[in-house]
């Protein structure tokens, strides 16, 4: 079991690219060809269009793109963030979300263009890496996942568990059509007390509760309390975990 907590570099401000146009922004496009490449050696014309946002804070960038681009793709917009910087005694840590709908955190990077940076980032000089949130899209993509396991447990069994062991749950609703297709899970079913999620893996149950900021992992099962009495979360769990365990 995976106990999610509101992580604190999600309360930094964070940098966003995008290649959706919107105001305070500064929309990136790749530079004609010739110009000048980046440590990696991408070409700035191998660049997906992205947008630097606004604000953030002197040790963070604010970038938001349109569409969940490969781990490369987001490597090269790190470069071309470090190429900006060159000459200067300075690094970034990297927040990559989608431009649309509700913030959804693509990736997370760093780079480091002098010695300050580097000290900053725990990179070598000139190095830049991402760390991708797997299962992520945008808003009008297709998932990026695949199918559950038909024999996974599944989000209506473990309801149906809290309900059997004499637990609370009132108005009980399949909401798997209007949320699945956003956070990439296979159903979602919600309670006025709590909220069950089945994504089809561990891995994309773990992003998704980091994602959200809440809840308890196991397995590929995300629960959310947050409308149980403190007192009686222990006995939701337990109930939810013999569920997924097959008990």
């Amino acid at each position: 079991m995976r106990i999610i907590a509101m992580p604190a570099a999600i309360a930094l401000a964070g940098l966003i690219v995008s290649g959706c146009s919107g105001s305070g922004g500064e929309d990136r496009k790749p530079e004609p060809s010739g110009s000048v490449g980046t440590a990696s050696g991408t070409s700035t014309a191998d660049v997906p269009e992205y947008r630097l946002e606004p604000g953030g804070t002197p040790a963070t960038l604010t970038v938001s793109v349109d569409k969940a681009y490969s781990k490369s793709e987001m490597t090269a917009i790190l470069d071309d963030l470090k190429r900006q910087h060159d000459g200067q005694d300075d690094g970034f840590f990297v927040h990559i979300n989608c431009a649309q709908g509700q913030p959804s955190r693509l990736a997370m990077g760093k780079f480091a263009v002098g010695p300050a940076g580097a000290q900053r980032t725990g990179l070598a000089v000139g190095e830049a890496s991402v760390d991708m949130v797997e299962g992520t899209k945008c808003p009008g993509e297709a998932p990026l996942n695949a199918p559950a396991d038909p024999k996974a447990v599944t989000a209506q069994q473990v309801v149906d568990a809290i309900f059997d062991s004499g637990l609370p749950g009132t108005d009980v609703r399949d909401n798997s059509q209007q949320m699945c297709d956003y956070l990439t899970c296979v159903q979602f079913v919600k309670t006025e007390e709590y909220s069950v999620y089945q994504f089809p893996d561990v891995q994309t149950a773990q992003a998704r509760g980091e994602m959200l900021g809440k809840g308890t992992v196991s397995g590929a099962i995300l629960t959310v309390f947050d409308g149980v009495d403190p007192a009686r979360v222990a006995e939701y769990e337990a109930a939810a975990d013999a569920a997924i365990a097959g008990r």
